[in-house]
C-alpha cells in the first residue's frame, strides 16, 4: 500500500515536471509606441511639399488612441485624432471620422527613436521622445 502511494507521488512530480518544462513559443516582441512623439526627419518620395518646413508631433495612448498635430509651411497645428492599433510590428489605424491611414506602417523603436515605414510606398519617417508642448495643443485647430 505504501508503495503504490509512493509511486503515484512520483508519477504526480514527474507528470507536473513535464507540463512545467513545456514552453510557449515566443512571439516576436511588438515594439511599444506609446507616449510622445516628435518628427526628426521626413522622407518623401512622390510629395513636393514645395520646399515647406514640416511638423508633426503624435502621441499614442496606451488605449489605443492618438493625437497627432501637424504643421506644413507657415501657420498653426491641425489636429488630428482617432484610434490606433499594432499587429505584428505592423501599425494602422483611423480617424474620429471613420476614415482609415492612408497607409499602415512597419514599426521599429530603438531606444528614444521611432521609426515609421509606410507599406504602400516605403518611404520612412523618423521621431524622437519629446513632450507635446501646451502651446501645440492650445493652438492647434481641430480637423
Amino acid at each position: 500500500m505504501i508503495m503504490k502511494k509512493v509511486l503515484s507521488v512520483i508519477a504526480l512530480a514527474a507528470s507536473l515536471t513535464a507540463v512545467s518544462c513545456h514552453k510557449e513559443p515566443k512571439a516576436d516582441p511588438v515594439p511599444a509606441i506609446t507616449g510622445e512623439w516628435h518628427i526628426s526627419s521626413v522622407s518623401t518620395k512622390g510629395v513636393d511639399y514645395a520646399n515647406q518646413t514640416i511638423d508633426i508631433y503624435i502621441s499614442f495612448s496606451a488605449e489605443g488612441t492618438f493625437e497627432l498635430y501637424q504643421m506644413i509651411g507657415q501657420g498653426r497645428y491641425r489636429k488630428f485624432t482617432g484610434s490606433w492599433e499594432q499587429n505584428e510590428g505592423v501599425l494602422s489605424g483611423k480617424y474620429s471620422s471613420g476614415k482609415a491611414w492612408g497607409s499602415s506602417y512597419e514599426v521599429s523603436v530603438s531606444g528614444e527613436t521611432l521609426t515609421l515605414t509606410s507599406t504602400v510606398s516605403g518611404e520612412a519617417d523618423t521621431y524622437v521622445k519629446a513632450v507635446i508642448p501646451e502651446s501645440v495643443k492650445t493652438e492647434a485647430y481641430e480637423t
